[in-house]
C-alpha cells in the first residue's frame, strides 16, 4: 500500500512537471500572439494583464471551491477548461474574443492550482512519509526545468516552420497529464475530509468557513505567512527580471537562436539547483533560513550588473543567479507551507491559493515598476534595481518579523 501511494505520487508529480502547461509555446509566445493571433503589442499586454488580474481575484475563491467540491474534481475540471482555452487560440483573432479567452484561461488555471500538491502531500502524510514530499517536489521541479530547456531548444525551430505547432504539442501534452491524473491521482483522503453540504445555504456557509479558516491559518501562523510573503517577493523579482533577459543580452548582439540556447542553459541551471536542494539537510530547509541565502543571491546579482553591466560574462552570471533562486525557491515554498498545515486540514488548497494570489500581485507590481524604471534607466540598470529591491525587502521583512513568534509557530506546528 505504501509503495503504491509513493509510486502514484511520483508518476503524477513527475508527469505534471515534465509536461508542464505551455512548455513549447512559452519561448515563442510573443511571436505567436503578435503574428498568428494578430494582436498589437499593446493588446497582447492587455491580454496578459487581464489573466494576471483575474488570477489575483479568483485564485483564493477557486481554492476554497476546490476544498469543497473535491480537489481531484477541481484539478481535472480546471485542466479541461484550460485545454478548451488553448484550443480556442487556433480560431480566435478578434481582440474582444481574445480577452474572453483570457477569462477562461484564468478560471481554468485558478481552479487547478494548488490541488495536486495538496492531494499528494495528504496521501504521503497518511502513510507517514510526508518528509518524502519535499524530495519528490524538488525532483519534479528539476525534471520540469530540464524538460523546459529541451522544449526551448526545439520550439524555436517548430515555430519557425509553423507558429501553431508549439501550441498543438502543448494541447496534446495537457491532454496527456489529464489522463494521468484521472488514472493515478488518488484523493480518497481528501474525499473523506471535505465538507458535503446538501443545500445552497449550507454550501455558502461551508465556503465561508473554509475561506476564513484558510486565511486565518495563513495570517496567524507566522511561518506560513513569512513563506507566502517570501514566495511573492521572489516570484515578483524573477518574473520582472525575466522581461529584461533578451533586451540585456541583445545589447551584446546575442541573436534569437543564441538566446534560445542560453534560455535552455538557464533552465538546466535552475534544474540542477532544484535537484541539489533535495539533498540539503533539514536544518537548512526547515524554518526561514533559506531566505538569508536568497537575500545574498539577489544582492549579488544586482552588484554584478551595477559594476559590470558592460561585460557580457557578468551580465550572464547575474541571470544565472536568478535561475539559481528559481530552482531553490519553488520546492522550498511548496514543502514549507504544506509542512506547517496540519494533516487533514480542510483549507490546505485555500492556503496554497493565497500563496499563488500574492505571487500574481507581486509579479504585476514588479513588472509595472520595472517598466517605469526603463524611462530613466537602461535595461541592465532596471534589472539591477529590481534585484536589489527584492533582496532589501526580504531583508527588512526578516529583520522586523518577530523571531520569537516565528519560533513559537514552528514549535506549535511540530508539536
Amino acid at each position: 500500500m505504501e509503495a503504491h501511494i509513493i509510486k502514484q505520487s511520483k508518476i503524477v508529480l513527475y508527469v505534471e512537471a515534465i509536461f508542464s502547461i505551455e512548455i513549447f509555446l512559452a519561448s515563442v509566445m510573443v511571436e505567436f500572439y503578435l503574428k498568428y493571433v494578430g494582436l498589437t503589442f499593446e493588446q497582447m499586454s492587455w491580454f496578459f494583464s487581464v489573466i494576471l488580474l483575474l488570477n489575483c481575484l479568483i485564485t483564493v475563491p477557486c481554492g476554497t471551491l476546490s476544498d469543497m467540491m473535491g480537489r481531484k474534481r477541481a484539478f481535472i475540471l480546471g485542466k479541461i477548461i484550460y485545454l478548451l482555452a488553448m484550443l480556442s487560440l487556433f480560431f480566435v483573432h478578434r481582440f474582444e474574443f481574445v480577452l474572453a479567452t483570457a477569462v477562461v484561461f484564468s478560471f481554468g488555471a485558478a481552479l487547478s492550482s494548488g490541488n495536486l500538491n495538496a492531494i499528494v502531500y495528504e496521501n504521503l502524510n497518511k502513510i507517514g512519509e510526508k518528509g518524502r514530499f519535499f524530495q519528490l517536489a524538488s525532483r519534479a521541479t528539476s525534471l520540469g526545468l530540464v524538460s523546459s530547456a529541451l522544449a526551448c531548444l526545439s520550439s524555436g525551430y517548430l515555430g519557425d516552420f509553423d507558429l501553431r505547432l508549439p501550441l498543438a504539442i502543448d494541447c496534446i501534452l495537457l491532454l496527456s497529464t489529464l489522463v494521468v491524473a484521472l488514472l493515478f491521482l488518488d484523493d480518497t483522503i481528501e474525499e473523506s475530509a471535505k465538507p458535503t453540504p446538501q443545500v445552497a445555504a449550507k454550501v455558502f456557509q461551508e465556503f465561508g468557513h473554509i475561506l476564513r479558516t484558510g486565511v486565518k491559518l495563513a495570517v496567524t501562523n507566522r511561518t506560513v505567512f513569512s513563506v507566502i510573503l517570501f514566495s511573492a517577493i521572489c516570484f515578483g523579482v524573477l518574473r520582472a527580471g525575466f522581461n529584461f533577459y533578451q533586451p540585456m543580452l541583445g545589447s551584446f548582439n546575442v541573436s534569437l537562436p543564441e538566446f534560445g540556447w542560453m534560455m535552455a542553459g538557464f533552465n538546466l541551471c535552475a534544474a540542477f539547483c532544484a535537484y541539489c536542494f533535495s539533498f540539503l539537510p533539514s536544518m537548512l530547509t526547515d524554518g526561514l533560513k533559506l531566505g538569508w541565502l536568497v537575500i545574498v543571491l539577489m544582492l549579488s546579482s544586482s552588484i554584478l550588473i551595477l559594476f559590470g553591466g558592460t561585460a557580457l560574462p557578468l551580465v550572464f552570471s547575474a541571470i544565472v543567479i536568478h535561475q539559481m533562486i528559481r530552482g531553490l525557491v519553488d520546492p522550498y515554498v511548496r514543502y514549507a507551507i504544506n509542512k506547517e498545515i496540519p494533516a487533514g486540514h480542510p483549507s490546505r488548497t485555500t492556503v496554497m491559493s493565497l500563496c499563488f494570489m500574492l505571487r500574481a500581485i507581486a509579479a504585476s507590481l514588479a513588472m509595472v515598476a520595472g517598466g517605469k524604471l526603463l524611462h530613466g534607466s537602461a535595461y541592465a540598470d532596471a534589472f539591477a534595481i529590481v534585484s536589489a529591491l527584492g533582496g532589501i525587502v526580504i531583508l527588512l521583512c526578516w529583520l522586523f518579523l518577530p523571531s520569537s513568534q516565528v519560533s513559537k509557530s514552528v514549535q506549535l506546528s511540530n508539536g
